[in-house]
């Protein structure tokens, strides 16, 4: 049986399942800063001054990281220190292109509509 609780926010504030307990805690914007079970961490979260994700730190201490271009599009995510995708955008925000590691590169192509074509 699945038990969930709330703040008076409505931000999820526990989940119980099969006995375990999830507690989570957010910053004074409402963001996710950690998932905890038993008193430990499981996942950490911080966001740079734009509220953008900034760092994920996972329960085995993996950093994942987001970076960010000057129009707050997400621009390159690291992996313990291994670039593992990069994203670039046309003038207009839509995503021209991905690279994943070091070796996949995907283009992306629009209609006037900016649908993916």
């Amino acid at each position: 049986m699945e038990r969930y609780e709330y703040t008076p926010e409505g931000l999820l504030n526990a989940a119980i399942s099969g006995g375990m307990r999830y507690s989570y805690a957010y910053d004074e914007m409402g963001r996710l800063t950690k998932k905890m079970a038993s008193g430990r961490t499981l996942l950490s979260l911080t966001y740079d001054r734009n509220g953008n994700l900034w760092q994920q730190r996972d329960v085995t201490g993996k950093l994942t990281e987001y970076r960010y271009n000057q129009n707050d599009e997400l621009k390159e995510v690291w992996d313990d220190k291994t670039l593992l995708c990069a994203y670039h955008y046309n003038e207009d925000g839509t995503i021209r292109s991905l690279q994943n590691g070091e070796s996949l590169y995907t283009e992306y192509a629009y209609d006037l509509d900016k649908n993916l074509t």
